[in-house]
């Protein structure tokens, strides 16, 4: 019995000291959010880059008191713009953030726009 629990024991420390425990990364989140709208009823999304190892940015939208559309546009990285339709109708929100792989950063201010 004796026996049986050393050879779990070393088992266990041995797994634990071969076991890499890593964080994920940190990724500075995109700022000033803002817009250009065009007569064609596009808007185009604009915002600081402030991170410098993301693979793009992902583009998440809310109409009115709908649920967000997430991630409704991505961009590759070092992109600092996109475009979407737009309508004055509804009131819409758009917010940015940042991405690397599965990891994110904290989302940019909120961009609000048309309705009343």
């Amino acid at each position: 019995m004796k026996i049986c629990i050393k050879l779990t024991f070393v088992f266990l420390i041995v797994l634990f000291s071969c076991t890499k425990v890593t964080s994920p990364p940190y990724i500075s989140p995109p700022i000033s959010l803002n817009a250009m709208l065009y007569f064609n009823n596009s808007i185009e999304l604009l915002w600081t880059d402030t991170s410098n190892n993301e693979d793009g940015f992902k583009i998440d939208r809310k109409i009115e008191d709908s649920e967000w559309e997430i991630a409704r546009g991505i961009t590759s990285e070092n992109v600092e713009s996109w475009i979407d339709s737009f309508s004055w109708e509804a009131k819409q929100y758009y917010r940015v953030y940042a991405f690397k792989g599965e990891y994110r950063s904290e989302y940019s201010n909120i961009y609000e726009i048309g309705g009343d």
